[in-house]
């Protein structure tokens, strides 16, 4: 079922957004309801992106841990995703994997930081998807980075 929305409805959303979100999640709402560029949520995200290659700083809004963290991380790979950012051999896709690798929040494909240990990455390297399982408690988010290599 497809709900209407009055135009008066959406410039008061519209109204709300540019008055109160933050820079990414205007730019996010200008990509998708005003025909902004998916470069500008990019130019917002990496914001978000720690040296480590990992995201922080409250790029999951309930997460204000300013180190990088496996669900903020995957919450950067969403936002990717929802632009359709396709530029494998960006610098941003290459920290996210090293991130990934570095062995700081995951061991043997798993991540050791979550409340139960899940696989994170089957196949990281000389594969063709990835997948990252998130477990939060009884949520669990399956998110999918295809042909990163």
């Amino acid at each position: 079922m497809t709900m209407k929305l009055l135009k008066s409805d959406f410039n008061s959303i519209k109204t709300w957004m540019h008055r109160n979100a933050r820079p990414l999640d205007l730019a996010r709402w200008t990509y998708h309801f005003e025909n902004g560029s998916g470069e500008n949520v990019l130019t917002y995200l990496q914001a978000y992106q720690n040296q480590d290659g990992g995201f922080g700083h409250a790029l999951e809004p309930d997460s204000w841990n300013p180190n990088s963290t496996p669900i903020q991380t995957a919450t950067a790979i969403e936002i990717l995703e929802e632009i359709h950012f396709d530029d494998k051999q960006h610098l941003l896709i290459k920290q996210i994997l090293n991130f990934m690798e570095s062995g700081t929040d995951f061991e043997e494909g798993r991540c050791k930081t979550l409340f139960r240990p899940i696989t994170i990455i089957p196949m990281l390297r000389g594969g063709t998807r990835i997948q990252i399982a998130i477990a939060e408690g009884n949520i669990t988010q399956r998110l999918y980075w295809q042909d990163l290599y």
